[in-house]
């Protein structure tokens, strides 16, 4: 059972957070905090601007540990919690506050971690869930991936007078989704 005892970073008051104890038992956050760490130095060092390994040992780039508040917003993104939501937990504003700061610092730490661009709150999870190393997954515990060995398969069966290319193209619109789908008479 998860220590509900916790302070969230984030808060002012006596707040318990019951996310994070969660979080820490089914990812490894020491190494996730460690990685995004050295993702937050890299970004604040240059920016938006592409770098390899060695330039970042050449350049001594130091680590830059999240702020408390970064921690909570992201282990409450990696328990599944929408940005707006976090927004109406610490009743602050999701488009003057939340949106704006996501998308400058934890969704440009996990883009340099993963190498895909974070457009959406829920992108963080399933990318960072993806990122493996020898087919296990990177970040989250007790995960085994075969997402590069055994593709899935979805079909979508559209009847009626809908117009399936319309259909199609707002899938597409899904950056997960767009390189992946394919156009295929239905055969019955």
């Amino acid at each position: 059972m998860p220590d509900l005892t916790k302070r969230c970073p984030a808060s002012n008051n006596q707040h318990h957070c019951r996310e994070c104890p969660v979080v820490e038992e089914q990812w490894h956050l020491q190494q996730l905090l460690n990685d995004m760490a050295w993702a937050k130095g890299v970004q604040e060092y240059i920016g938006d601007g592409e770098i390899s390994d060695a330039d970042i040992q050449q350049l001594k780039i130091q680590p830059q540990p999240l702020t408390p508040k970064e921690v909570c917003w992201f282990c409450l993104l990696l328990q599944g919690v929408s940005s707006e939501q976090i927004a109406e937990r610490f009743n602050i504003s999701y488009k003057s506050t939340v949106r704006p700061a996501l998308s400058k610092t934890l969704y440009k730490y996990v883009k340099r971690l993963t190498n895909k661009p974070i457009k959406d709150w829920a992108q963080v999870r399933v990318y960072l869930d993806l990122a493996t190393e020898k087919n296990q997954s990177k970040y989250r515990k007790g995960v085994i991936s075969s997402i590069r060995e055994e593709p899935l398969e979805i079909r979508l069966v559209i009847s009626g007078n809908q117009d399936i290319d319309a259909i199609l193209n707002k899938l597409r619109q899904i950056p997960s989704l767009a390189e992946l789908i394919k156009r295929e008479p239905y055969d019955s």
